[in-house]
């Protein structure tokens, strides 16, 4: 099947030609040419070649790769490398978040263990036959024993070989009783002690206590105490860090991703980590090390905004200097000493100046902002400041997004599907269904979009929001569930196969704005804020759609992720009560409904072609 494929190649070759004893045919499978030359058959045919009859324990010698072979192999793929450099695969972050299961043992920990000189300190006998996951239980219970006589009030790494023991000892308990019996004895003696414990995986093969259970001797250091190693012990952890950042290796893979590590850096070549530190899992019994050296206390004036709002009231404050001194000859150091009943009543006069010039009331209420920010003492004492915005909020025409009807948004998905805007209208109908703002449409990724594995809920998706607007002051986290199953299943579809980080929309706001009027134009619909639809009406046209569907507030509060109840129904009135569709003239009418009809149809001729 290998040989078959057109980029692959079968090299052989005896074992014999390259100095070793027995011969062993040997075929090897590669996917490129560069190994042609290992191709070499048994040089005995003059007779004066003899080889080892292959039986007993030689088969076990037999499966090691000859050195002179390892020699050849290696000066092979050396001059490859050199003529045509590495060749990485194209999606290599999806190979190095491949499933990683059955990968346990970690680099530094190898390095650690195998450079380390260990003790014997005690040793006994069970009295009794238990379960070999009992047995490894009490093993730790006697070595918690011995540490806290020792040591209280520290920290402690202990290094195990047994997953389940590793299991049960991080979480501190077990479905198993057995085990469960043993780890409140556990947890007994780190409370009155005062030691926190923290775990890691050894494999067995490395582990210096499996030989004293086997009657044999502790063993020897391997090798010589890596560099980090040492440097860590000084208080630099930089290479430490570097190690803990690569993936965890399977057994056959260990040794070799140590070997080339090894190779690495004896040619001054530095290999990057294949994963950034998590904050969520942190370092074994810590969370992130702290960085040396004092902190930026500029960083505490800045109260927590952005950059990008401290910037823009830089530039409102810029403009109301230049209003104070032309107006009031007076600079800003001098505003800022004035009590606060005197700056009210200049702000006072900056908002009627705005008002005037037809400035956004925007402007001017982040102007008082950012004269509160470096006066938080004029906080809740600018009365006529803010009865000004007020003021200027009633006078201010009011409008909100105008809701799209359900017939609108399947206009649309069927003017999209018919173009092969297959992206368009994924958005269109997460944004729709999901309540989403368009701010949290245009962050959205496929590995936000979370399905669910149970067979008997196959027919909805939940859809994850990174940075939800209110973040700050509700959860930094949010998700919302779909649960129309046509879209569930063209969604699922679509997604299949692509990256994880593929963005659904690679352009700004204004773009897809742009592209939202495109689709309004094609059915002669207004796509003006306040009387048109926009993306924005995408959120309010699937909360109106949700609530005549389900009848329940609570329900369209909960996944539309409105703060409290009273905004939603207030939202919801004013959205329920447009009659947008109503409103079109009658051709306009004809042409939507008729193009709502075909998207079904589209729909599932589309999900038959996959």
């Amino acid at each position: 099947m290998i040989h078959r494929k057109g980029n692959c190649f079968v090299h052989r070759f005896a074992a014999c030609a390259f100095g070793a004893e027995l011969r062993k045919n040997t075929r090897l499978g590669v996917n490129t040419g560069f190994l042609a030359d290992l191709e070499r058959p048994c040089p005995g045919l003059s007779g004066t070649h003899h080889h080892v009859q292959l039986t007993g324990s030689l088969t076990t010698k037999a499966a090691e790769y000859p050195p002179q072979l390892c020699v050849a192999w290696a000066d092979l793929l050396s001059r490859w490398i050199r003529t045509v450099g590495p060749i990485l695969p194209k999606d290599i972050d999806r190979v190095r978040r491949a499933n990683t299961r059955g990968c346990f043992e970690k680099l530094y920990i190898h390095d650690f263990v195998s450079s380390s000189s260990w003790t014997e300190v005690f040793s006994s006998r069970f009295s009794k036959v238990y379960h070999i996951n009992v047995c490894e239980m009490h093993a730790l219970l006697t070595l918690v024993k011995h540490i806290v006589i020792q040591h209280q009030n520290c920290r402690v790494l202990i290094l195990l070989d047994s997953r389940v023991t590793l299991g049960g000892a991080a979480k501190g308990r077990s479905a198993a009783p057995q085990l469960n019996g043993i780890l409140h004895c556990i947890a007994a003696h780190t409370l009155a002690a005062n030691v926190y414990l923290g775990f890691d995986f050894v494999p067995t093969r490395l582990n210096p206590s499996d030989g004293p259970s086997r009657f044999r001797a502790v063993p020897l250091p391997r090798q010589d105490v890596p560099e980090w190693l040492t440097a860590a012990a000084n208080g630099n952890f930089e290479g430490l860090d570097t190690l803990a950042g690569y993936l965890l290796q399977r057994r056959c893979c260990s040794d070799w991703a140590r070997f080339a590590l090894s190779i690495a850096c004896l040619g001054g070549v530095a290999l990057r980590a294949g994963r950034d530190f998590d904050s969520s899992l942190g370092f074994s019994g810590e969370g992130p090390r702290a960085t040396a050296g004092p902190r930026d206390v500029s960083a505490l004036d800045s109260r927590g905004h952005v950059a990008q709002t401290v910037t823009r009231r830089q530039r409102y404050l810029q403009a109301f200097l230049i209003w104070l001194w032309n107006g009031r000859r007076l600079t800003f150091a001098d505003f800022l000493g004035l009590d606060a009943r005197k700056a009210d009543s200049i702000l006072q006069s900056y908002g009627r100046h705005l008002f005037a010039s037809r400035r956004s009331r925007f402007t001017y209420a982040e102007t008082i902002n950012a004269c509160v920010d470096l006066r938080l003492d004029w906080r809740r004492m600018l009365p006529l400041a803010w009865d000004t915005s007020w003021v200027w909020k009633s006078l201010s025409e009011q409008h909100h997004h105008v809701a799209m009807p359900a017939d609108v948004l399947l206009a649309l998905l069927a003017t999209a599907l018919h173009g092969d805007w297959l992206d368009t209208a994924l958005l269109l109908g997460i944004g729709f269904f999901g309540m989403l703002r368009p701010g949290e449409l245009l962050a959205l990724r496929v590995r936000d979009l979370i399905f669910d594995s149970d067979p008997l809920f196959t027919d909805s998706m939940f859809v994850r929001i990174i940075a939800p607007k209110m973040r700050r002051l509700g959860p930094r986290r949010e998700h919302v569930r779909i649960d129309d199953a046509d879209f569930v299943r063209f969604t699922r579809v679509m997604t299949r196969g692509l990256d994880r980080d593929t963005v659904f929309f690679t352009g700004g706001y204004f773009a897809l704005s742009d592209l939202f009027r495109q689709l309004c134009l094609h059915f002669s619909v207004s796509n003006v804020d306040g009387t048109g639809l926009t993306p924005a009406s995408l959120r309010s046209g699937g909360a109106t759609f949700w609530y005549r569907r389900t009848d329940s507030t609570e329900f369209v509060r909960y996944w539309g992720r409105w703060a409290n109840s009273r905004m939603l129904r207030i939202y919801i009135q004013e959205a329920a009560a447009c009659s947008f569709l109503a409103d079109q003239p009658a051709p306009v009418q004809d042409r939507i409904r008729a193009a709502a009809r075909l998207t079904p149809w589209l729909l599932h001729q589309l999900l038959a072609e996959f």
